[in-house]
């Protein structure tokens, strides 16, 4: 009976030991996951559709908002920016585009080399203080999520923002609506899809 009680023990120790250690491998886990992105809004992707004319593309950044603890529920991902970039003046031989999703701030970035030489672009969006910065200007993006960023060919940036779209808003509707709230603008009125 004696030696039935110390295995009994003995298991229950093991089990015990398994217990903490796997507890403590979760918590490790869950501050390693909670350090990957942090602020009000998570990003989960990216898209982008290349203008055919002028040299640019739109981007999509997809995510949701972040919620307090001990509030429960689905995430609502939904598209939560919506950016035009256009490169007006200058011929497109090669491009690449990437995002990047560090704890507190997406980047879109973009690369074209052309005729004028290698063209880059970097638009952070700080998702704690919900900010998107285009060139030297700094915009909130709760007071609109639409933007178009202007690359001129000497690598001047500059940004315009519009009020917000909704949240699953396509290419072809983000152009058409950036169209209409700049009707005399040559540039904006030239841009067209690769479909």
């Amino acid at each position: 009976m004696w030696i039935f009680n110390f295995d009994l023990a003995h298991s229950i120790k093991k089990g015990a030991m398994f217990k903490f250690v796997s507890l403590i491998l979760l918590v490790a886990l869950g501050v390693v996951g909670c350090d990957v992105q942090r602020g009000r809004f998570a990003t989960i992707g990216s898209t982008f559709n290349p203008l055919q004319s002028p040299v640019g593309s739109i981007d999509i950044v997809d995510g949701y908002e972040i919620k307090p603890a001990n509030e429960e529920g689905i995430p609502n991902e939904q598209h939560l920016l919506y950016m035009l970039i256009i490169t007006p003046g200058v011929q497109e031989h090669g491009s690449s585009s990437g995002s990047d999703y560090d704890k507190y701030v997406t980047t879109l970035s973009h690369t074209w080399n052309t005729e004028k030489g290698v063209l880059t672009l970097s638009i952070p969006w700080n998702r704690q203080t919900d900010t998107v910065t285009i060139g030297k200007q700094e915009f909130i993006r709760e007071k609109g999520n639409v933007f178009v960023a202007r690359l001129n060919a000497n690598g001047e940036l500059s940004g315009q923002q519009f009020a917000s779209l909704g949240a699953h808003i396509r290419y072809q509707d983000v152009l058409k609506y950036i169209q209409q709230q700049l009707p005399n603008d040559e540039l904006i009125s030239s841009v067209k899809l690769y479909k």
